[in-house]
């Protein structure tokens, strides 16, 4: 029987605290809408560069070399970004609890998927101005 002096036992308490360890962690929704901002500027900006560059590239004359080539010849690579950032971003946002170990994996994905995007950035540079480089070398001789 319950003591009637005691206060009763509340669950309210450890209520409180598995939410906060459980809740959403805001960081990582506006994390990943960000992300996803991002590749949508970047899958409709690509498009407009990439044509004034062919067009450039067309003036030149000269074999382009194989890394300038294969980024023209796979541009629509850049539009599967925003798709797969967008359903990572809907996964996150979706999802009603994240716990610890969810906030660090979808974390280190969200860095991952910034770091190849730096990456594919500095390959999508250099494939790009490869050819005007490369004309330098030869005016410059």
């Amino acid at each position: 029987m319950n003591d009637p002096y005691l206060p009763p036992k509340s669950t309210v308490a450890d209520a409180i605290t598995t939410v906060s360890v459980q809740s959403r962690s805001s960081l990582l929704l506006i994390g990943g809408w960000i992300i996803v901002f991002s590749f949508v500027v970047v899958a409709i900006v690509v498009p407009i560069i990439l044509s004034q560059f062919i067009t450039l590239f067309a003036g030149f004359g000269a074999d382009l070399p194989r890394l300038t080539t294969f980024f023209i010849d796979s541009r629509f690579f850049w539009s599967v970004l925003p798709v797969l950032a967008c359903a990572l971003a809907i996964h996150i946002t979706t999802r009603s609890t994240h716990t610890a170990k969810y906030r660090k994996q979808m974390g280190l994905t969200l860095i991952a998927l910034l770091v190849g995007a730096v990456i594919l950035f500095a390959f999508a540079i250099t494939a790009m101005y490869l050819p005007i480089f490369q004309m330098g070398q030869v005016v410059g001789h």
